[in-house]
């Protein structure tokens, strides 16, 4: 009598950039559950269908799956500023400031639990906190620029346009990462709406209301 063999299991071969994709994702798999100090080579790849050795063909240590998990992030970030015109300054002030925060608060609400441990892990290593500020500092200085142009073009009464820009940068994160980096404590639109609030009332002065009927058409600079 013939014993009949089981099937051979047949890996399912991957391009280089999509092993990496699934192994950046499972990173941020685990981080939705678990603090950023407990995330290890070993569990990460517990979270994909790679084996451990695929995972030093694209990163050094678990500090540089965080930095590139971080530098993903940033760019869909950087992205979505361009998409609601933060950067190019076409539009209306009312819909450019409600873009750039919904694009924000969404990001958020994607990736918040990856960004609270990003925020984390900066205060006790160097390398993710170099990113950190990188990040804080890129996305700083536009909002300064925008600022700039609406003092120029009369619509924002004159300030320190960077020190504003700086202080609703890291008001904005903290908040974010306050909201989003567990279990969503208040709804996308409820954060867009308090974060526009506060946004529109520092840098032009007036409620959302009013910044959305003094200038419906104009365009910056």
């Amino acid at each position: 009598m013939t014993l009949k063999q089981p099937p051979t299991k047949v890996r399912r071969r991957r391009s280089p950039a999509d092993a990496r994709k699934e192994i950046l994702a499972g990173g941020e798999q685990f981080l939705r559950t678990h603090p950023w100090h407990e995330l290890t080579i070993d569990k990460v790849m517990a979270c994909t269908t790679l084996s451990r050795p695929s995972f030093y063909v694209h990163f050094t240590d678990r500090l540089d799956l965080l930095v590139q998990l971080g530098a993903e992030v940033s760019a869909t970030l950087s992205e979505r500023s361009d998409r609601a015109s933060w950067l190019s300054g076409q539009g209306s002030p009312y819909a450019i400031a409600r873009g750039a925060l919904e694009g924000l608060v969404a990001l958020y609400a994607e990736h918040g639990t990856l960004i609270k441990a990003v925020v984390e892990a900066s205060y006790h290593e160097d390398v993710i906190k170099t990113g950190r500020l990188e990040v804080e500092e890129r996305f700083s200085s536009a909002t300064a620029s925008r600022i700039a142009d609406e003092i120029a073009a009369g619509r924002a009464p004159a300030c320190d346009a960077r020190r504003l820009a700086e202080a609703l940068t890291l008001l904005t994160e903290a908040t974010l990462v306050r909201w989003f980096g567990g279990k969503p404590q208040v709804k996308q639109q409820e954060a867009v709406e308090t974060l526009l609030q506060i946004w529109s009332g520092a840098i032009y002065g007036c409620t959302p209301a009013e910044l959305k009927t003094r200038w419906p058409e104009a365009a910056a600079g």
